[in-house]
């Protein structure tokens, strides 16, 4: 455990080092299949490309690789943070509307925060009736009359 989290904060400190030695390793295993290739009898064009379709995809192996490797979180955080913080440069309208939800949705927060911590009671309910009052409940239930 403590050699995989070692072998992957050293990555992050030397990701330029990692990014050239993995390079250097497909191409290296690209001439061998290339090599391969014109053994069997292809010409160096056409074995070239052979070698290319049979290796597949040098972004999508490199990011398969940094992704076994080391942690690609912290980079793309980094960079949706760049990007978040550019955003709010670029737009100033757009950046109004951030900060007045944030505001918003900050003193909602609070609010409903410290309202939980201490419950309003309920509004008190009067439902006697003194004695001798009377009720008219004509008004309330209104029938509609009947046509003859």
């Amino acid at each position: 455990m403590l050699g995989k989290l070692s072998r992957r904060v050293l990555m992050l400190l030397r990701r330029r080092q990692f990014d050239a030695d993995l390079d250097e390793e497909m191409r290296l295993h690209r001439e061998l299949r290339e090599q391969e290739q014109i053994e069997r009898g292809l010409s160096a064009k056409e074995a070239h490309y052979a070698a290319q379709r049979r290796f597949g995809n040098d972004l999508v192996l490199r990011e398969e690789s940094r992704d076994m490797w080391g942690w690609n979180w912290p980079e793309h955080f980094g960079l949706d943070i760049r990007y978040g913080l550019w955003t709010l440069r670029k737009n100033p309208g757009f950046r109004t509307v951030a900060v007045v939800t944030l505001g918003k949705s900050r003193d909602y927060g609070l609010g409903t925060r410290e309202n939980s911590e201490q419950p309003s009671p309920p509004p008190p309910y009067d439902l006697s009736l003194s004695l001798g009052e009377r009720v008219d409940c004509s008004r309330r239930f209104h029938q509609p009359e009947r046509a003859g």
